[in-house]
């Protein structure tokens, strides 16, 4: 639309976890894509401490192929995405907002990089 925002960031500012579960089983719907504002599913949700949808996003993105298959569709999600007006991942989001339940999902998601560091050197562990 407009302000660039795509089904799943709409279904996440909706608060609609049943709506990104089905849009994310959807092929060809990309996960990561930015709005206008630099945001992706993953950072809005995070910024709403929706802990519900960061649950379904992290179960996207943290599948294990061997054991279950949920997501065939080979969908995944980015985590160390940057926020692009201020360079600041979902990881960094949720320490900075102190979402306790949030980073208890965030950490178990291997594919998380948390030395990633913000436009000001700052990663999710250290602050200057």
């Amino acid at each position: 639309d407009r302000r660039g925002a795509t089904a799943v960031i709409d279904a996440v500012n909706g608060r609609s976890p049943e709506c990104v579960r089905i849009l994310a089983s959807v092929p060809g719907v990309d996960l990561n894509l930015k709005n206008c504002k630099g945001e992706t599913a993953a950072i809005v949700a995070t910024e709403q401490k929706n802990i519900e949808i960061v649950r379904i996003l992290s179960d996207i993105s943290s599948v294990d192929w061997n054991i279950q298959q949920k997501w065939e569709n080979g969908k995944t999600v980015d985590w160390n995405i940057k926020h692009n007006n201020h360079g600041k991942t979902a990881a960094m989001i949720a320490v900075e907002m102190r979402a306790h339940d949030i980073l208890r999902i965030l950490k178990d998601i291997p594919s998380i990089d948390w030395n990633i560091a913000n436009h000001q050197g700052e990663t999710a562990l250290l602050k200057h």
